[in-house]
């Protein structure tokens, strides 16, 4: 009975400390590995979001002049935004989306070209859930999607 005691009295202590090393290897792994899950579930959703806006664009420019969709956009976080349109022609017929720290990441709608227009045709960029009107107007250079919050 004393010789098993004493094999817990030298074991016990050498387990607790190989626990311990293989705990605090193992941590920075793990988080390395929750972080790259975060950034793939956030740029996930953000498509999500801009394949929403595309689909309801594209039936708008569909139906013509004078139609129009009433779309619901939600971020994952208050550091992603939604891009839609801008200033040049190329940025116009763009959807994208920016995650904190990252580069934006655009999509070029262009089978069918679909250009996206505002009161000042600049870049709009939205944070949060916001109520988007997306209507399809005829101007100088065709059909485009008029953007409003």
């Amino acid at each position: 009975m004393l010789r098993q005691d004493r094999n817990a009295l030298e074991g016990m202590p050498l387990r607790l400390l190989l626990v311990t090393l293989m705990i605090c290897l193992a941590t920075p792994i793990l988080f390395d590995s929750l972080v790259n899950f975060q950034k793939v579930s956030g740029s996930t959703i953000m498509q999500g979001q801009v394949d929403k806006v595309h689909k309801a664009a594209l039936e708008v420019c569909n139906q013509g002049p004078g139609s129009q969709r009433i779309v619901k956009v939600e971020m994952p976080a208050e550091d992603c935004s939604l891009i839609i349109g801008g200033r040049s022609r190329s940025e116009s017929m763009s959807l994208g989306f920016l995650l904190a720290g990252q580069e934006p990441v655009r999509t070029y709608l262009t089978d069918p070209n679909i250009r996206f227009v505002t009161c000042d045709n600049a870049t709009i960029s939205i944070h949060g859930a916001q109520v988007i009107t997306l209507r399809c107007v005829n101007d100088a250079e065709g059909f485009a999607v008029e953007v409003r919050l």
